[in-house]
């Protein structure tokens, strides 16, 4: 492929392309003119490192928690397109996920590219990269309880000057900006998992949460109407 000029290229997943005309749309209008922009395709199926280790070798997939996060949506995607059946084992965070015991013939562990730390995966000596493979996840929205949207609209109770304070996985919470009334302020509190910050919006820890659309349905939060896949 030769590139010129301004030229930008979006690579995306297959599926999501064949669906995604609206998308196009508000990117391409957002563009100057002066910038060309094309759409680059790629398949979903999972690519697997020569030589890597047999997946047969474990017994069960780990992953982050709790369930109804993007890892624990991926994992359960993975195991379908390969037609595997093993427990799914979720943990607060992937640190814990790599702690074993002598009794641990290894573990196999889904990491989301979008982690604040994956590079740790791919470096660290006791670690071997199987494999990797595209998936997108649920559209990624704030949420908040019914009736208290605020700076969406809601009436809610009085904000801070400083804004909402929203809960969200640290690895996420550039997209907030994106969703929020354009100026808006806010502030952050970092929970462990996206979901676990839908909860902290259930418990009045936090007024809003960025958290995917299956988490959203699940707990019965209202939601911004903006949503943005990763």
């Amino acid at each position: 492929m030769t590139l010129g000029n301004g030229d930008i290229i979006l690579v995306c997943i297959k599926s999501w392309l064949e669906s995604s005309d609206e998308v196009y749309d508000n990117l391409t209008k957002s563009l100057p003119t002066s910038v060309s922009f094309r759409w680059q395709p790629v398949e979903t199926g999972f690519g697997q490192r020569k030589g890597g280790t047999d997946m047969g070798l474990f017994e069960s997939l780990r992953s982050l928690g709790l369930e109804s996060t993007g890892s624990h949506i991926a994992a359960k995607h993975f195991l379908a397109v390969m037609s595997r059946e093993m427990p799914i084992v979720l943990h607060e965070d992937f640190q814990d996920a790599l702690r074993g015991d002598a009794r641990d013939g290894g573990r196999l562990i889904i990491v989301p590219s979008a982690f604040a730390g994956a590079n740790t995966f791919f470096m660290d000596a006791r670690l071997e990269v199987i494999g990797c493979f595209c998936h997108d996840t649920p559209p990624y929205h704030l949420a908040w309880r019914s009736g208290e949207g605020g700076v969406f609209g809601g009436s809610g109770s009085a904000q801070p000057e400083s804004g909402p304070l929203i809960a969200s996985h640290p690895a996420p919470v550039d997209l907030i900006p994106r969703i929020l009334p354009v100026g808006s302020r806010y502030r952050v509190a970092h929970r462990r998992s996206t979901a676990a910050a839908a909860r902290a919006v259930l418990t009045r820890e936090a007024d809003m949460a960025l958290c995917n659309l299956a988490t959203i349905e699940e707990l019965g939060l209202e939601h911004s109407t903006t949503g943005i896949v990763i």
